[in-house]
């Protein structure tokens, strides 16, 4: 896909318009982004200001079942990760539109501005008896929508409201440097012949970014492509020319895939490049390959030759997902202000959990009305893009809350639920096709429950040394485990951080091409990495308890949560060592006797290659 700023001198729109499939174009709605910069079609003569506009438009036909949604944000393409002006706004059916005006009074000569504009729809119609949406727009770009219901009556319709994504707009301009006094020109005895180092200046050359595919879904999930492949061309073709990639947050301070990133600590992982510079090859082009980090939301690519930059933008999700509404049976908890939404799964998640709540209070409320403090308590699911659902807003938690990625699990609270009804709650999972992983006896006394998944799926577990299938002792993440997303769990797990871009080009270059060679030579490398992690000085500088030592070997190794059997079994072993080993030989040792073990051989031989991304195709 080929991008390009839409650059004018003074006025700069973008138009998205989305006609509804099945509806043969009755029901349509429009997206647009405007920005502008001191000019007549501003009304701001001579202020130095920068304004722009989002909004979104509905007709006649559409305006009969949604109501417009839009979320503008006004950046600078040179600094996109600071927000200059944004807002956000829903109108009324076809009569309001959706509308944001933007305005900043950062204006620099030279310097391009962008309006970016998220467009949706709400939906209001719902049919209590079947659970489906009115949806005759088919707007909803995961379910297509449900089809109308002919013949049922108008009563059971109520309103609650439902938000349908539709698209992206974006609109920039460069603003004009002022015109200088050019002096007389000198005469010269010849021209002077073009420097292949200043190409950019010397030829009428253009600088393009293709990027396939344009959706990913987040590391560690199951299914869909992992990778991507992106190229920088200049045309005409210039060999040997510099060439770099640059990931960027853009738009900042708003949703990202669920996560509200000013609430987070540090800055949301972008995913990592391959090769982050490099020279143009023949054709003019420098490629290189992408990697989405475990986290869902939008990444932006930049690409720069010869100090011209253009750039591309990646969503990374997990489709198919629906949000979980308040039911009569159970109550909804849990939201935070980062993850203000906690409660999307896949259709079967969601349509199954009211079920349990139903079969809870008629065993033991009958046909009585169940009290509010007595009722189920669901508390976190998956984000509304998926993607790891992390805890104390730190981006990470390698090891913890796992399976909550894709949209198969749900946390039960138990602490309102009397123990002589636990058996009986569990029978009633069971009933319903779920898994459980019991966790009433932690700090966060809760039922995790997986639905989808076989329970002698979960992994395999040491007790008293010996490897025991977990069943409902342990969370695993239930994705394909790469070498990139090893690489980044590890990195987690050691470090709490992600690797730099450097720390990523030299190591998961050294794990994509041991594991090419085979699973002994990958077993080997992937030995040598956690033996490394394990005696920088970085990781000692944390100065971990041996209990935390513990939990940091089994995430980094088997990139999930120890049990607290597992723990008490190794922490006993560390402390069995010789009293005059060093501490540190003493973790060294039993790292080395960890990796002995099957259940670790076999977590690194299921570590599959990561896909081959397509190669882009440039556009003319």
């Amino acid at each position: 896909m080929k991008i390009s700023l839409l650059i004018t001198l003074f006025l700069a729109i973008c138009v998205l318009s989305i006609a509804a499939a099945d509806a043969k174009a009755q029901s349509i709605a429009y997206g647009i982004s405007i920005v502008c910069a001191d000019d007549v079609q501003c009304g701001d003569v001579g202020t130095h200001t920068v304004d722009g506009y989002s909004g979104t438009w509905l007709n006649y036909n559409a305006g009969l079942y949604y109501d417009p949604d839009v979320i503008g944000d006004i950046y600078r393409t040179d600094n996109p990760e600071t927000s200059l002006s944004n807002g956000r706004s829903i109108g009324y059916s076809d009569i309001i539109p959706a509308e944001v005006y933007l305005g900043t009074s950062n204006y620099v000569e030279g310097k391009t501005y962008c309006t970016f504009s998220q467009h949706a729809v709400w939906s209001y119609f719902y049919y209590a008896s079947s659970g489906l949406w009115f949806d005759p727009g088919r707007y909803d770009l995961i379910g297509n929508g449900n089809p109308p219901w002919p013949g049922l009556p108008f009563i059971y319709y109520y309103v609650i409201p439902r938000r349908h994504f539709l698209g992206t707009t974006q609109a920039c301009i460069t603003i004009p440097l002022s015109p200088t006094p050019t002096p007389t020109p000198t005469p010269t005895p010849s021209p002077t012949p073009c420097d292949p180092a200043l190409l950019a200046s010397c030829t009428d050359s253009t600088v393009s970014i293709y990027l396939s595919p344009t959706a990913l879904k987040p590391s560690g999930t199951a299914g869909g492509t992992n990778t991507a492949r992106v190229s920088v061309c200049i045309t005409p073709a210039a060999a040997n020319q510099d060439a770099s990639f640059q990931l960027v947050r853009r738009p900042t301070s708003l949703n990202s895939g669920g996560h509200i990133e000013v609430k987070h600590t540090g800055q949301r992982p972008l995913g990592k490049l391959a090769k982050a510079s490099g020279k143009t090859g023949s054709d003019g082009c420098f490629t290189t390959t992408y990697s989405p980090s475990h986290i869902s939301g939008i990444a932006g690519v930049n690409g720069t030759i010869t100090g011209t930059a253009v750039g591309a933008d990646v969503g990374i999700a997990v489709p198919g997902f629906f949000t979980l509404l308040p039911g009569q049976n159970y109550n909804l908890v849990g939201t935070t202000l980062s993850h203000p939404s906690n409660h999307w799964g896949t259709p079967g998640t969601v349509d199954s959990l009211p079920l349990i709540a139903d079969d809870y209070k008629a065993l033991f409320y009958g046909s009585n009305p169940i009290p509010t403090q007595d009722k189920i308590s669901f508390n976190d699911m998956a984000l509304e893009w998926g993607g790891k659902f992390d805890l104390g807003e730190k981006w990470s938690n390698a090891g913890h809350h796992d399976e909550h990625d894709e949209g198969i699990n749900c946390d039960v609270r138990s602490a309102n639920v009397p123990n002589t009804r636990w058996n009986d709650l569990r029978n009633i999972f069971n009933a319903r096709g779920f898994g459980i992983h019991d966790e009433t006896q932690t700090n966060a006394p809760h039922w995790h429950l997986r639905f989808g998944v076989p329970t002698n799926d979960f992994a395999s577990v040491i007790v008293n040394g010996i490897e025991q299938n977990a069943n409902s002792f342990v969370e695993v993440n239930t994705g394909p485990v790469t070498p990139g997303y090893l690489l980044e769990q590890a990195w987690s797990a050691t470090f709490d951080r992600e690797t730099t871009q450097d720390e990523w080009e030299n190591w998961h270059s050294q794990l994509v091409d041991a594991k090419t060679q085979g699973q002994s030579p990958f077993l080997n490398k992937v030995n040598a990495l956690e033996h490394i992690l394990f005696s920088e000085s970085e990781y000692l500088a944390r100065h971990r308890t041996d209990e935390e030592f513990v939990g940091d070997v089994f995430a980094s190794h088997l990139l999930r949560e120890i049990t607290q059997q597992e723990q008490t079994y190794w922490v006993n072993y560390l402390h069995s060592l010789p009293i005059g080993l060093p501490k540190q030989r003493k973790r060294i040792t039993l790292i080395e006797q960890f990796e002995s073990r099957q259940a670790f051989q076999d977590a690194i031989f299921a570590v599959i290659a990561e896909d081959a991304p397509p190669t882009p195709t440039p556009t003319p």
